[in-house]
């Protein structure tokens, strides 16, 4: 039946409730409407106040949402209004003349709140509803306390720290915040009045409120922190101290006095931890920022040496034949000194690209050239010697090392032949 229940609630917003006599009954959440037994289904008949309720014995029947009439079968007025649009066609056309009631059972008695079926809330008592939700705070309210309970909540508790422990449990958040306050205060008036019969040493001999014993703890932890107390001290060093002193001798006897210490010394300890634990964070930020400061400051110092070492290059070397060994110490001699910032490798890497840019560059001057001295129909003919002549006073030929120059005229008048 459980199993049964729950599905039933997920599809249809009924509850299940209980009467002053103990009897169960189920309430509509959104229309207030109850019902004996559990309503598999309601529907409205489109047009009408009336709707159809299907009962869990597979039983049908109507209710009227405004006068909470209740009828096995359709209403007839509502069925002949239905039926108006087809009597007034068929009678027009002389076939027959059709009598909603002839074609109608005989009603049965209408059903009443035995049948099971809708009913109002009042129609229980008047106060059923709200008897209901007080028994459901209480309810949860009951639980809040088991919560507390388990939380080890003393009378010197303060709820500021208590709901930092149980403030993600169901059973806190099942209470809104007003509630939460006014049932913690509530559990400390029960744990005070279970421990009513104590008395507290004092000259009256009478049993102090939790008011009282509040502001005494208060106070004799303001005395500790005027102290000084630190966290290593131990309890025997200020036991005198505090017993001679009247906030400490408010508070009661000597194992009084002890436990208000430990808890002050752990909760201290606490504190401490957590303050340094938050240094450690920060000085992790910080160190974090500092060197991602460093690592920008690294590159864009090393972007800034690259581009002096090429400017360097450009200067020195022209020579697209150039080798780096004959050129290294050269470039370490530079009164500017800008080799010194760039490593060993990356200074040759550099030099390579420059180098191999240059011959780029002059090679593709002195193809150019070769294509203008040496059109396509004279390749055959063409010689080196006599072409060299044609292009003696061209600086694109001055340009280019011996070296090239009969490799790369070879190049260009074979690539005719082929």
């Amino acid at each position: 039946f459980a199993t049964r229940l729950s599905s039933m609630r997920a599809a249809w917003p009924w509850s299940l409730r209980t009467d002053e006599a103990g009897r169960t009954f189920f309430v509509h959440l959104k229309m207030g409407w109850c019902a004996w037994r559990v309503p598999v289904g309601m529907e409205a008949m489109e047009g009408t106040p009336w709707c159809q309720v299907r009962l869990s014995d597979g039983n049908t029947y109507y209710f009227h949402q405004h006068t909470r009439e209740r009828r096995w079968f359709y209403p007839r007025e509502e069925k002949q209004k239905e039926m108006e649009p087809f009597l007034d066609e068929r009678q027009g056309q002389g076939e027959v003349d059709l009598d909603p009631d002839a074609y109608e059972d005989s009603e049965p008695e209408e059903p009443t709140d035995e049948d099971d079926l809708v009913f109002a809330p009042e129609d229980i008592e008047p106060d059923a509803e709200k008897r209901v939700e007080s028994k459901e705070k209480e309810t949860k309210r009951q639980q809040f306390f088991d919560l507390l309970q388990e939380a080890k909540v003393t009378r010197f508790s303060f709820w500021k720290n208590v709901q930092k422990q149980i403030v993600e449990d169901p059973r806190c958040q099942a209470l809104d915040k007003a509630e939460r306050t006014k049932a913690f205060d509530a559990y400390l008036e029960r744990l005070n009045a279970a421990g009513s019969t104590r008395k507290v040493e004092g000259n009256d001999g009478n049993a102090k409120s939790e008011r009282e014993k509040k502001l005494e703890m208060l106070q004799f932890r303001k005395m500790l922190k005027e102290l000084g107390v630190q966290t290593q001290d131990d309890w025997d060093l200020w036991r005198e101290e505090l017993e001679q002193d009247p906030r400490g001798k408010a508070v009661g006897n000597e194992a009084e006095r002890k436990k208000l210490y430990v808890d002050y010394m752990k909760e201290l300890e606490e504190a401490q931890a957590r303050v340094r634990e938050k240094e450690k964070r920060r000085i992790a930020e910080l160190e974090q920022d500092r060197m991602e400061a460093e690592r920008k400051r690294r590159k864009v110092a090393h972007q800034a040496a690259a581009e002096a070492f090429k400017t360097l290059l450009a200067e020195e070397i022209k020579d697209p034949m150039a080798e780096w060994d004959d050129w290294h110490p050269i470039l370490a001699d530079d009164l500017q000194r800008r080799a010194d910032a760039i490593q060993f490798e990356e200074q040759r890497r550099l030099f390579k690209a420059h180098v191999q840019e240059l011959r780029d560059r002059v090679e593709s001057g002195f193809k150019q050239l070769l294509g203008e001295v040496i059109p396509p129909s004279k390749k055959e003919n063409a010689t080196w010697e006599g072409t060299k002549l044609k292009m003696a006073t061209d600086m694109r030929f001055k340009r280019c090392p011996p070296s090239l120059q009969v490799a790369l005229f070879q190049k260009h008048v074979d690539s005719s032949s082929q």
